[in-house]
């Protein structure tokens, strides 16, 4: 029988952050992978979570989505897709980030 008492210390290994671990994933995705088509800031190459979540990083508070698609589709280009398929990937990418909890649906109307 054993008996520890550093329960802080305890509680930081068995008890996870999962927020941080998603968001460090989604942010370098290169070091929880370990591959080669991640580098770089933001290349085509990568997750398309990923890239929309770089992106929405870069915004602030409110984010306009068409323009989101527009910085979405100038770093898909380069894929040779489509632009129904890039359209597809952006949304399976934002609903993604929606699930993980990351955005939410504005109510504000624009204008």
């Amino acid at each position: 029988v054993y008996h520890y008492n550093k329960s802080i210390a305890l509680k930081k290994a068995f008890n996870g952050n999962p927020r941080h671990v998603l968001q460090s994933a989604l942010s370098t995705p290169r070091a929880l992978l370990h591959c080669r088509c991640c580098r770089g800031p933001l290349t085509h190459t990568m997750e398309d979570t990923c890239i929309a979540f770089k992106l929405f990083q870069g915004s602030g508070r409110l984010i306009n989505v068409f323009d989101w698609l527009d910085a979405f589709s100038s770093i898909c280009e380069r894929s040779g897709e489509t632009e129904e398929v890039i359209q597809a990937r952006f949304a399976r990418a934002i609903a993604e980030l929606h699930l993980l909890g990351y955005i939410k649906r504005s109510s504000r109307k624009a204008g």
